[in-house]
Protein backbone atom coordinates (compact mmCIF):
# COMPACT_ATOMS: atom_id res chain seq x y z
CA UNK A 1 0.00 0.00 0.00
CA UNK A 2 1.35 3.43 -0.91
CA UNK A 3 0.82 5.98 1.84
CA UNK A 4 1.41 9.68 2.18
CA UNK A 5 3.39 11.19 5.05
CA UNK A 6 1.19 11.40 8.13
CA UNK A 7 -1.44 8.99 6.86
CA UNK A 8 -2.07 5.27 7.05
CA UNK A 9 -4.72 2.71 6.26
CA UNK A 10 -6.33 1.28 9.40
CA UNK A 11 -5.01 -2.22 9.87
CA UNK A 12 -1.76 -1.37 8.12
CA UNK A 13 1.21 -0.36 10.29
CA UNK A 14 1.98 3.33 10.27
CA UNK A 15 2.83 6.19 12.59
CA UNK A 16 0.32 8.98 12.20
CA UNK A 17 -3.34 9.24 11.34
CA UNK A 18 -5.14 7.04 8.89
CA UNK A 19 -8.28 6.13 7.01
CA UNK A 20 -11.26 4.68 8.77
CA UNK A 21 -12.65 2.15 6.34
CA UNK A 22 -16.39 1.60 6.03
CA UNK A 23 -15.74 -2.07 5.35
CA UNK A 24 -13.31 -4.57 6.77
CA UNK A 25 -9.80 -4.08 5.33
CA UNK A 26 -9.78 -7.58 3.87
CA UNK A 27 -12.88 -6.71 1.82
CA UNK A 28 -10.94 -4.11 -0.17
CA UNK A 29 -8.82 -4.89 -3.17
CA UNK A 30 -5.51 -3.11 -3.62
CA UNK A 31 -7.03 -1.15 -6.47
CA UNK A 32 -9.75 0.15 -4.17
CA UNK A 33 -7.19 1.54 -1.78
CA UNK A 34 -5.19 3.19 -4.54
CA UNK A 35 -8.28 4.83 -5.97
CA UNK A 36 -8.80 6.58 -2.65
CA UNK A 37 -5.73 8.69 -3.41
CA UNK A 38 -7.31 10.35 -6.44
CA UNK A 39 -9.07 12.96 -4.32
CA UNK A 40 -12.38 11.18 -3.80
CA UNK A 41 -12.59 9.85 -0.25
CA UNK A 42 -16.24 8.80 -0.28
CA UNK A 43 -15.56 5.22 0.90
CA UNK A 44 -13.59 6.37 3.96
CA UNK A 45 -13.23 9.06 6.57
CA UNK A 46 -9.82 10.72 6.63
CA UNK A 47 -8.49 10.97 10.18
CA UNK A 48 -5.59 12.72 11.83
CA UNK A 49 -3.63 11.47 14.79
CA UNK A 50 -6.17 12.96 17.18
CA UNK A 51 -8.92 10.88 15.50
CA UNK A 52 -10.81 14.01 14.41
CA UNK A 53 -11.94 14.16 10.79
CA UNK A 54 -9.49 15.97 8.53
CA UNK A 55 -10.87 19.33 7.33
CA UNK A 56 -10.00 18.28 3.77
CA UNK A 57 -11.51 14.81 4.04
CA UNK A 58 -13.88 15.34 1.12
CA UNK A 59 -11.37 16.80 -1.29
CA UNK A 60 -7.76 16.25 -0.31
CA UNK A 61 -5.32 14.24 -2.34
CA UNK A 62 -3.66 12.20 0.36
CA UNK A 63 -0.60 11.26 -1.61
CA UNK A 64 1.50 14.27 -2.67
CA UNK A 65 3.57 12.25 -5.12
CA UNK A 66 0.35 10.87 -6.63
CA UNK A 67 -0.93 14.40 -7.16
CA UNK A 68 2.30 15.29 -8.92
CA UNK A 69 1.97 12.28 -11.18
CA UNK A 70 -1.70 13.05 -11.78
CA UNK A 71 -0.74 16.54 -12.97
CA UNK A 72 1.77 15.00 -15.37
CA UNK A 73 -0.90 12.65 -16.69
CA UNK A 74 -3.06 15.67 -17.50
CA UNK A 75 -0.12 17.33 -19.24
CA UNK A 76 0.49 14.39 -21.59
CA UNK A 77 -3.03 12.97 -21.65
CA UNK A 78 -4.01 14.07 -25.15
CA UNK A 79 -0.78 12.72 -26.67
CA UNK A 80 -1.30 9.33 -25.04
CA UNK A 81 -4.93 9.14 -26.16
CA UNK A 82 -3.93 10.03 -29.72
CA UNK A 83 -1.23 7.35 -29.69
CA UNK A 84 -3.66 4.71 -28.46
CA UNK A 85 -6.18 5.73 -31.13
CA UNK A 86 -3.55 5.50 -33.87
CA UNK A 87 -2.50 2.04 -32.66
CA UNK A 88 -6.07 0.78 -32.70
CA UNK A 89 -6.41 1.93 -36.31
CA UNK A 90 -3.72 -0.60 -37.26
CA UNK A 91 -5.14 -4.14 -37.71
CA UNK A 92 -2.57 -6.48 -36.16
CA UNK A 93 -3.82 -10.03 -35.86
CA UNK A 94 -1.33 -12.58 -34.56
CA UNK A 95 1.27 -13.16 -37.26
CA UNK A 96 0.41 -9.86 -38.94
CA UNK A 97 2.00 -7.40 -36.52
CA UNK A 98 4.51 -5.85 -38.94
CA UNK A 99 2.74 -2.49 -39.37
CA UNK A 100 2.13 -2.23 -35.63
CA UNK A 101 5.80 -3.00 -34.96
CA UNK A 102 6.88 -0.33 -37.45
CA UNK A 103 4.60 2.20 -35.75
CA UNK A 104 6.08 1.29 -32.38
CA UNK A 105 9.65 1.68 -33.63
CA UNK A 106 8.88 5.08 -35.12
CA UNK A 107 7.15 6.23 -31.94
CA UNK A 108 10.02 5.11 -29.71
CA UNK A 109 12.50 7.03 -31.85
CA UNK A 110 10.27 10.11 -31.74
CA UNK A 111 10.10 9.91 -27.93
CA UNK A 112 13.86 9.79 -27.66
CA UNK A 113 14.49 6.24 -26.55
CA UNK A 114 18.19 5.53 -26.21
CA UNK A 115 17.92 2.23 -28.05
CA UNK A 116 15.27 0.42 -30.08
CA UNK A 117 15.75 -3.28 -30.78
CA UNK A 118 13.74 -5.61 -33.02
CA UNK A 119 14.45 -9.30 -32.49
CA UNK A 120 14.45 -11.91 -35.25
CA UNK A 121 10.79 -12.71 -34.63
CA UNK A 122 9.49 -9.14 -34.74
CA UNK A 123 9.07 -8.20 -31.08
CA UNK A 124 10.13 -4.61 -30.32
CA UNK A 125 12.09 -3.42 -27.28
CA UNK A 126 12.76 0.21 -26.45
CA UNK A 127 15.34 1.14 -23.83
CA UNK A 128 15.56 4.38 -21.84
CA UNK A 129 18.75 4.43 -19.80
CA UNK A 130 18.47 5.34 -16.15
CA UNK A 131 20.72 7.70 -14.26
CA UNK A 132 22.78 4.76 -13.02
CA UNK A 133 23.00 2.37 -10.11
CA UNK A 134 19.39 1.22 -9.98
CA UNK A 135 17.42 -1.89 -10.86
CA UNK A 136 15.85 -2.36 -14.27
CA UNK A 137 12.14 -2.64 -15.02
CA UNK A 138 10.23 -3.87 -18.05
CA UNK A 139 6.81 -2.64 -19.16
CA UNK A 140 5.34 -5.31 -21.43
CA UNK A 141 2.37 -5.40 -23.79
CA UNK A 142 1.62 -7.30 -26.98
CA UNK A 143 1.36 -5.95 -30.50
CA UNK A 144 -1.29 -8.38 -31.72
CA UNK A 145 -5.05 -8.48 -31.25
CA UNK A 146 -7.73 -11.12 -31.67
CA UNK A 147 -10.11 -11.17 -34.63
CA UNK A 148 -12.62 -8.33 -34.56
CA UNK A 149 -15.62 -10.44 -35.57
CA UNK A 150 -18.61 -9.02 -37.48
CA UNK A 151 -18.21 -5.26 -37.85
CA UNK A 152 -21.95 -4.69 -37.53
CA UNK A 153 -21.73 -5.81 -33.89
CA UNK A 154 -19.52 -2.84 -33.02
CA UNK A 155 -20.95 0.47 -31.84
CA UNK A 156 -17.98 2.15 -33.51
CA UNK A 157 -15.91 0.48 -36.27
CA UNK A 158 -13.35 -1.88 -34.70
CA UNK A 159 -10.36 -0.18 -36.32
CA UNK A 160 -11.62 3.38 -36.04
CA UNK A 161 -9.84 4.22 -32.79
CA UNK A 162 -12.81 6.50 -32.15
CA UNK A 163 -12.57 8.75 -29.11
CA UNK A 164 -16.17 9.15 -27.96
CA UNK A 165 -18.31 8.99 -24.84
CA UNK A 166 -15.27 9.30 -22.61
CA UNK A 167 -13.55 6.22 -24.05
CA UNK A 168 -11.38 4.98 -26.89
CA UNK A 169 -13.21 2.43 -29.05
CA UNK A 170 -11.84 -0.40 -31.13
CA UNK A 171 -10.21 -3.82 -31.18
CA UNK A 172 -7.29 -3.83 -28.77
CA UNK A 173 -8.36 -0.74 -26.81
CA UNK A 174 -8.00 -2.65 -23.55
CA UNK A 175 -6.07 -5.68 -24.78
CA UNK A 176 -3.54 -4.12 -24.91
CA UNK A 177 -2.99 -1.07 -27.11
CA UNK A 178 -4.48 1.39 -24.65
CA UNK A 179 -2.04 0.25 -21.99
CA UNK A 180 0.83 0.08 -24.45
CA UNK A 181 0.35 3.74 -25.35
CA UNK A 182 0.71 4.61 -21.67
CA UNK A 183 3.75 2.39 -21.27
CA UNK A 184 5.48 4.00 -24.25
CA UNK A 185 5.18 7.39 -22.58
CA UNK A 186 6.28 6.38 -19.06
CA UNK A 187 10.07 6.66 -19.59
CA UNK A 188 9.62 9.64 -21.90
CA UNK A 189 7.63 11.58 -19.28
CA UNK A 190 10.04 10.67 -16.49
CA UNK A 191 12.98 11.87 -18.56
CA UNK A 192 11.23 15.05 -19.71
CA UNK A 193 10.28 15.94 -16.14
CA UNK A 194 13.72 15.20 -14.67
CA UNK A 195 12.31 12.25 -12.73
CA UNK A 196 14.12 9.43 -14.49
CA UNK A 197 14.77 6.31 -12.48
CA UNK A 198 18.26 5.11 -11.57
CA UNK A 199 17.67 1.83 -13.37
CA UNK A 200 17.04 1.31 -17.06
CA UNK A 201 13.45 1.13 -18.32
CA UNK A 202 12.55 -1.38 -21.02
CA UNK A 203 9.27 -1.06 -22.91
CA UNK A 204 8.49 -4.24 -24.84
CA UNK A 205 5.86 -5.02 -27.46
CA UNK A 206 5.80 -8.75 -28.17
CA UNK A 207 4.26 -10.62 -31.07
CA UNK A 208 1.91 -13.61 -31.11
CA UNK A 209 0.64 -13.23 -27.54
CA UNK A 210 -2.97 -13.96 -28.39
CA UNK A 211 -2.31 -17.20 -30.23
CA UNK A 212 0.58 -18.74 -28.34
CA UNK A 213 2.67 -16.36 -26.25
CA UNK A 214 5.38 -17.05 -28.83
CA UNK A 215 7.07 -13.64 -28.74
CA UNK A 216 7.53 -13.54 -24.97
CA UNK A 217 8.62 -17.18 -24.85
CA UNK A 218 11.33 -16.56 -27.42
CA UNK A 219 12.58 -13.50 -25.54
CA UNK A 220 12.73 -15.46 -22.29
CA UNK A 221 14.46 -18.39 -24.00
CA UNK A 222 17.03 -15.95 -25.35
CA UNK A 223 17.89 -14.83 -21.82
CA UNK A 224 16.11 -11.46 -21.71
CA UNK A 225 15.43 -10.51 -18.10
CA UNK A 226 14.89 -7.41 -15.98
CA UNK A 227 14.75 -7.01 -12.22
CA UNK A 228 11.06 -6.10 -12.29
CA UNK A 229 8.25 -6.38 -14.83
CA UNK A 230 4.81 -4.83 -15.23
CA UNK A 231 2.40 -6.43 -17.67
CA UNK A 232 -0.22 -4.34 -19.40
CA UNK A 233 -3.05 -6.89 -19.45
CA UNK A 234 -6.51 -5.66 -18.47
CA UNK A 235 -7.33 -6.28 -14.79
CA UNK A 236 -10.20 -3.82 -14.24
CA UNK A 237 -7.61 -1.46 -12.69
CA UNK A 238 -6.79 -3.96 -9.96
CA UNK A 239 -3.19 -4.92 -9.21
CA UNK A 240 -2.51 -8.54 -10.14
CA UNK A 241 0.74 -9.90 -8.74
CA UNK A 242 1.15 -12.86 -11.09
CA UNK A 243 -0.64 -15.10 -13.57
CA UNK A 244 -1.23 -18.84 -13.68
CA UNK A 245 0.46 -19.31 -17.03
CA UNK A 246 -0.66 -21.73 -19.70
CA UNK A 247 0.11 -25.26 -20.76
CA UNK A 248 -0.87 -26.65 -24.16
CA UNK A 249 -1.44 -30.40 -24.31
CA UNK A 250 -1.81 -32.25 -27.60
CA UNK A 251 -3.92 -35.40 -27.42
CA UNK A 252 -3.44 -37.91 -30.23
CA UNK A 253 -6.07 -40.60 -30.73
CA UNK A 254 -4.99 -43.37 -33.06
CA UNK A 255 -7.64 -45.35 -34.91
CA UNK A 256 -7.50 -48.13 -37.44
CA UNK A 257 -9.15 -47.93 -40.83
CA UNK A 258 -11.32 -50.70 -42.21
CA UNK A 259 -13.99 -51.34 -44.82
CA UNK A 260 -17.49 -50.28 -43.91
CA UNK A 261 -18.69 -53.87 -44.25
CA UNK A 262 -16.35 -55.04 -41.44
CA UNK A 263 -16.38 -52.24 -38.85
CA UNK A 264 -15.47 -54.70 -36.07
CA UNK A 265 -11.95 -54.90 -37.52
CA UNK A 266 -11.40 -51.17 -37.26
CA UNK A 267 -11.00 -48.70 -34.42
CA UNK A 268 -13.12 -45.56 -34.54
CA UNK A 269 -11.23 -42.78 -32.70
CA UNK A 270 -14.43 -40.81 -32.18
CA UNK A 271 -15.75 -43.53 -29.91
CA UNK A 272 -12.92 -42.60 -27.56
CA UNK A 273 -13.05 -38.85 -28.18
CA UNK A 274 -16.64 -38.44 -26.98
CA UNK A 275 -16.17 -39.98 -23.52
CA UNK A 276 -12.78 -38.24 -23.22
CA UNK A 277 -14.28 -34.79 -23.72
CA UNK A 278 -17.10 -35.52 -21.27
CA UNK A 279 -14.61 -36.75 -18.66
CA UNK A 280 -12.73 -33.42 -18.79
CA UNK A 281 -15.66 -31.79 -16.98
CA UNK A 282 -14.99 -33.94 -13.93
CA UNK A 283 -11.21 -33.71 -14.03
CA UNK A 284 -9.93 -32.39 -10.72
CA UNK A 285 -7.67 -29.40 -11.30
CA UNK A 286 -5.18 -27.93 -8.87
CA UNK A 287 -5.90 -24.89 -6.73
CA UNK A 288 -3.65 -22.27 -5.20
CA UNK A 289 -4.46 -19.63 -2.55
CA UNK A 290 -2.78 -16.93 -4.65
CA UNK A 291 -3.47 -17.98 -8.24
CA UNK A 292 -6.89 -19.56 -7.73
CA UNK A 293 -8.10 -22.62 -9.59
CA UNK A 294 -6.68 -23.96 -12.83
CA UNK A 295 -8.94 -23.97 -15.87
CA UNK A 296 -9.35 -26.42 -18.72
Amino acid sequence: TILSKGHMIEGVSGKKGGYRLNRKPEEYRVGDILRLTEGTLAPVSCLREDQEPCEKSDSCCTLPIWKGLADLIDKYFDEIVQTASEMIQIPSLSGKEKEMAEYTIKKMHALGYDEVIVDEFGSVTGVMRGTGGGKSIMFNCHLDVVDEGPHENWKYPPFSGAVAEGAIWGRGASDTKGTFAIQLYIPYILKQEQMMTKGDIYVVGVIHEESSGFGAMKMAAGGFKTDYAVMGEATENDLAIACRGRVGIEVVITGRSCHASIPHEGINPFEFLGPFLLALKDYRVSENPVYGSSLI
